[in-house]
């Protein structure tokens, strides 16, 4: 008997709106006001491209073992997953976006 598929992680999917936010004016904005407009990680507050904090990574289904390592794709795909949830106000209140 074949074994079911196992379901993708929320990180590993489009957002819900199937949109990407990541690439979108929005994506951009806080791209360039959170680090420049690069995906490195360094210290400071968060991470990554969009600086994000521990917490708020592992919100929007990002893995912990991923955090402070993660590549563009896979910060990018978190990023889409707190906007299609509504988390925009994590930085538009901050970044001026």
């Amino acid at each position: 008997a074949a074994l079911p598929s196992p379901s993708p992680s929320p990180a590993a999917t489009l957002s819900s709106s199937g949109t990407d936010a990541a690439q979108s004016p929005l994506g951009v904005c806080i791209r360039n006001a959170e680090e420049g407009g690069s995906y490195a990680w360094g210290p400071g507050n968060g991470g990554g491209a969009y600086q994000f904090a521990l917490s708020t990574w592992e919100n929007y289904g990002g893995a912990a073992s991923e955090f402070g390592v993660a590549g563009p794709a896979y910060q990018d795909q978190i990023f889409d997953n707190a906007i299609a949830a509504g988390g925009a106000s994590n930085w538009t209140a901050y970044d001026g976006c």
